[in-house]
């Protein structure tokens, strides 16, 4: 185990009860040599969950089977404000080009409700601003 164990007694009887059954379906791929695409076939489950199982198992032990926690943010949306993205994207689009870092810090000083400006939108962003310069030259021309 490489994560320290969380002690059955923490769980509640419907956790217990759930890494207990999830156990009886791994068992045999554990013990008695079984493939964990044999276990998944007969007991009609994807194999990538028997692997998951297993491997919480091995790392967690039997309350690593239990199920985790919800998120706390689960259901809300994690999208950012569409005033922030159009702020986001004309700061990436102005010249000179500006680093992922000071945009960051740029959008964090104007609109201080945005806690945390994500890498993978302002890459995203980043990497789509030659189509955007692109596609803007284009229609200037065609407009002329």
């Amino acid at each position: 185990m490489t994560k320290p164990a969380v002690p059955l007694t923490t769980l509640s009887e419907e956790q217990r009860e759930q890494a207990q059954s999830r156990f009886a379906i791994i068992r045999p791929a554990l013990e008695d040599g079984v493939t964990q695409a044999q276990v998944a076939r007969t007991q009609k489950i994807p194999a990538s969950t028997i692997q998951q199982w297993v491997k919480r198992y091995h790392e967690e032990g039997l309350s690593g089977l239990a199920d985790r926690p919800t998120r706390s943010d689960k259901g809300k949306s994690r999208r950012l404000p569409l005033d922030a993205i159009a702020l986001i994207e004309g700061l990436a689009l102005q010249p000179p080009p500006r680093s992922m870092a000071a945009i960051h810090r740029q959008v964090t000083e104007i609109l201080p409700s945005v806690e945390a400006v994500f890498s993978r939108p302002l890459g995203r962003i980043s990497q789509n601003a030659n189509w955007y310069k692109n596609r803007h030259s284009l229609a200037q021309k065609n407009a002329s």
